[in-house]
């Protein structure tokens, strides 16, 4: 049974145009075209070994797993980047790694490298990562020898898959079902989710967990990928059990830890909504990819318009505009990014919000090239006669009618920034399909033209509208999505506010600092250190709520996500803050959250970002009114997006 509302295509399918594909040009460039040549361990073979065949080839560390997770996300994302940008030297690198693991089965069927084997805690979760580069790669090229080699690892007996998150391989089993139609691969699935529920009942991410309206206590990748599996299961078994354990643990991800830039806080265990909270880079990514599985199992509109949130906002947020650098975390105020400015519980003071290509441990570095191509992977997805615009971006894509017709439809739009898009379908002949198009939750009045023809349907806000129609070639959709500025309140006295799915900030001026950190930076690919040299330190005066904000469409062309070429800018009054200033210290705690063992004292020079202000005591502090001006949030390296609201 398959209960798929919608499927994923192949990613070949899809092509980036506009700022996608200028996005994707760059991240090629920088980090998911070079990243191995920064540092360990993206500079060693790894994967790229062919384990048993008696290759010896670089020998590695083999006292972790770490390494294979860590160069498994560099894999996928080079490749799924190669396979959208059409780049063959990306695609052909990448290959030679998978297939030296595909090409070298264990005698039993096992795959990978030999000390991983042995069935314990997090031994097979670097495993699932690398599988879904193997998925990848025969999606593109249909080698059927990827499905006999996956099939050999996962029926060889080796492992339960029950451990951690080990059980993270239930994604790739259900993928095998998926191509094979063999039901044991779904059976091996539901034992594997068994066991981790039996082994594991009071993880977060547990059934008994899941279902409980409380906070989330657990660490945040392990939980965004495994609080997915139930919607997964729910996928091919139809048992509704499954659909509500994981609906119910990604609510609570919104009730109870989504920041304003889209992704819950992470650092590194889930925390709270605070200004000051921040997220791991490796969230973004996985919190966006667990996403789709949730809306491919539901149908729910809602998911996409996160996903969209999550990319535009906290995803472009957390690299540098050429993609040479990544934080490991970033948060939504955040005016200061060195080598000493983490302000997080988690190990205060150290490097983790600097800009660096590679950070220690190197995950998020990793896993930042992959935050493109999985957003390009979730832009359109497959119906049973038809094709579904899930996520808004300049892209085309090709699909094939039930008649057998081939089918292209090219959507052209400047969204995020925009309020029009529009889809173009060229065919050779006439043919029906079903064409489904979602307005977001945050739109209450859009409007669609069909060859310039007002359509008088319903268009309901948070919703995928189906259209079933004979399509002609040349045939022209034209959806307009009214955005109104919007102002929200956070915890603390703050406010922030967004237009459509584009949240906005106030940009910081920096002072940049290459950093010589051998090992983990090169001279193409330069760790950074930002010190801010603008004020930035307002509060917002918004008397009269939107009549004090100013909407300007710049249209100054260029990428819209590097700081001056902003396509929108909002205008908005504010006041100076006196005695907010940036925090400068010479010891801080660090600490292991929950574990107050782990608590020790540094020392050093470090700079902090400052909470907000209190509201008690505020008005004395601000200075006369002053109109500020704030771009995308995306648009930004150091950045305050939660300012305080003078009341």
């Amino acid at each position: 049974m398959k209960k798929h509302l919608m499927t994923e295509l192949k990613l070949s399918s899809i092509k980036p145009e506009g700022w996608l594909k200028e996005a994707l040009k760059r991240s090629e460039k920088g980090m998911a075209g070079h990243l191995q040549e920064a540092g360990y361990p993206f500079n060693t073979r790894f994967w790229g070994r062919s384990y048993n065949s008696g290759d010896k080839g670089n020998e590695v560390d083999k006292s972790s797993w770490w390494p294979y997770e860590q160069t498994a996300y560099l894999i996928d994302g080079q490749l799924r980047t190669g396979i959208l940008n059409r780049k063959a030297v990306l695609i052909n690198r990448t290959k030679k790694q998978i297939l030296a693991v595909i090409n070298n089965p264990d005698r039993d069927g096992y795959l990978g490298p030999d000390f991983l084997k042995e069935d314990k805690e997090l031994n097979r979760w670097s495993h699932s990562v690398f599988f879904r580069a193997a998925a990848a790669l025969y999606d593109l090229t249909g080698d059927k020898k990827i499905i006999a080699a996956l099939k050999g690892h996962f029926l060889s007996g080796t492992s339960h898959h029950e451990f951690a998150r080990d059980v993270c391989n239930i994604e790739t089993m259900l993928w095998l079902y998926e191509k094979t139609g063999e039901r044991r691969f779904v059976k091996l699935s539901e034992r594997a989710w068994k066991g981790f529920n039996r082994r594991y009942p009071d993880y977060a991410s547990a059934d008994k967990k899941l279902n409980r309206d409380i906070p989330i206590a657990s660490h945040g990748v392990t939980y965004n990928e495994t609080a997915k599996l139930p919607a997964l299961l729910y996928l091919y078994t139809g048992k509704k059990a499954y659909f509500k354990s994981s609906v119910s643990g990604y609510r609570k991800i919104e009730k109870y830890h989504i920041l304003a830039d889209g992704v819950h806080s992470s650092a590194e265990s889930l925390r709270g909504k605070d200004p000051m909270d921040s997220h791991e880079t490796c969230d973004i990514v996985d919190y966006q990819w667990s996403l789709g599985f949730l809306l491919m199992a539901t149908g729910n509109a809602h998911y996409a318009d996160m996903i969209e949130r999550g990319t535009f906002n906290a995803g472009f947020g957390a690299v540098l505009k050429d993609f040479k650098a990544t934080q490991y975390f970033s948060c939504v105020n955040q005016v200061v990014a060195t080598s000493h400015s983490n302000h997080n519980p988690w190990r205060t003071g150290n490097h983790r919000m600097a800009f660096r290509p590679i950070h220690v441990p190197e995950c998020c570095s990793g896993n930042s090239t992959r935050f493109l191509p999985v957003f390009a992977g979730r832009m359109w997805m497959g119906l049973n006669n038809g094709i579904a615009a899930v996520c808004y971006g300049p892209s085309s894509v090709e699909f094939l009618a039930k008649n057998g017709s081939r089918v292209q439809v090219v959507e052209e739009t400047g969204y995020p920034f925009s309020e029009v898009i529009r889809f173009k379908f060229s065919m050779k002949s006439s043919c029906s399909f079903e064409f489904r198009f979602r307005v977001p939750g945050w739109c209450q009045k859009a409007v669609l033209f069909i060859n310039g023809k007002k359509y008088t349907g319903r268009l309901p806000a948070g919703t995928f509208v189906p259209l079933e129609r004979i399509f002609n070639n040349g045939d022209l959709l034209e959806l307009r999505l009214p955005m109104k500025v919007l102002a929200k309140r956070h915890a603390g006295g703050g406010i922030s506010l967004e237009r459509g799915p584009v949240l906005f900030s106030l940009p910081v001026k920096e002072k940049r600092t290459v950093e010589n950190l051998p090992g983990l930076s090169t001279k193409k690919l330069p760790a950074l250190s930002l010190l801010p040299v603008s004020k930035w330190n307002f509060a917002l005066d918004l008397k009269s709520s939107e009549g004090n904000i100013i909407l300007e469409h710049t249209h100054v062309g260029g990428f819209p996500f590097d700081p001056g070429s902003a396509a929108v800018k909002l205008k908005v009054p504010a006041r100076e803050v006196r005695g907010w200033k940036v925090i400068e210290s010479s010891t801080c705690v660090r600490q292991e959250p929950g574990k107050p063992e782990m608590q020790r004292l540094s020392k050093g020079k470090f700079r902090l970002t400052p909470p907000l202000p209190a509201q008690k005591g505020l008005k004395k502090r601000l200075g006369g009114l002053e109109e500020i001006t704030l771009i995308p949030y995306g648009c930004t390296l150091l950045r305050l997006t939660v300012l305080p609201e003078v009341k």
